[in-house]
């Protein structure tokens, strides 16, 4: 397996958001389904839209970070116990 192409930090940046706007579209479409003549709401939040977005946005990246953290320590576990050689 090569090793030459990885994806840039851009682009994971780019796909983070896309998803998450994704995920908020479903749930927004799913909670004007649900209730047809109120003002829809995502999740148990009701702060306004932007706010909203930025707070997902921020909570994935913070959850990214610990999971990439966690990661990051394995891999430099593993390197130092030598079962990379």
């Amino acid at each position: 397996m090569r090793s030459e192409f990885r994806f840039s930090h851009v682009t994971v940046a780019v796909m983070t958001a896309l998803l998450a706007f994704v995920v908020l579209t479903i749930d927004y479409v799913r909670n004007i389904a649900a209730n047809p003549g109120s003002q829809p709401t995502i999740g148990i939040l009701h702060i306004p839209s932007l706010s909203r977005v930025l707070f997902f946005l921020v909570y994935g990246l913070f959850t990214m970070c610990i999971y990439g953290s966690i990661g990051y320590g394995v891999i430099l576990a593993l390197r130092k116990a030598g079962l990379r050689k």
